[in-house]
């Protein structure tokens, strides 16, 4: 099982939904199809939305879709608002990161990105937050959360395949 967080805002959340819904794309979508061996997670500061690939229905790779299975979730009051999407309440980010298989944090330096692992594993992705979650293995990430996620789930593809990388 593959385990992808974006730890972000709210405000970073709204004031950029095009970068969200790229990111929950580039996390469950491969080929046109759904990557049934991974969750994606969204980790605000009060709650957390899991988006399952095993589980998920109507996922699109166009944006505005996306964006809306997202907002969907934010704004109903349910614990499941979508087929294949959770919400859940927060207290402690760091605790509830801790809480997931192999943690690795992908901080905003530009170093090796090849420190991901093979499956089971938590990619986290830090992007406009404050939150500061510690974590082992720190590697490095590219910009935008959505680029990162592509080429660990490509490493992680390749990796798993028993094949190189380069």
């Amino acid at each position: 099982m593959r385990y992808i967080i974006l730890l972000t805002s709210r405000d970073a959340l709204y004031g950029y939904p095009d970068i969200v819904a790229k990111s929950l794309v580039a996390a469950l979508l491969v080929s046109n199809d759904v990557r049934r061996d991974t969750t994606f997670t969204i980790l605000l500061e009060d709650r957390a939305i899991h988006f399952m690939g095993r589980g998920i229905r109507q996922l699109r790779a166009d944006e505005r879709s996306a964006f809306g299975i997202v907002e969907k979730a934010l704004r109903s009051r349910k614990r499941s608002p979508h087929p294949g999407v959770a919400v859940e309440p927060v207290q402690d980010q760091a605790k509830y990161v801790r809480g997931f298989p192999k943690p690795r944090l992908l901080a905003s330096s530009p170093s090796s990105i090849l420190a991901v692992p093979t499956p089971p594993f938590t990619l986290v992705v830090p992007w406009k937050s404050q939150a500061r979650v510690p974590v082992d293995g720190i590697t490095g990430a590219l910009k935008y959360p959505h680029h990162t996620i592509v080429i660990a789930q490509w490493l992680a593809d390749v990796v798993s395949e028993g094949r190189k990388p380069w």
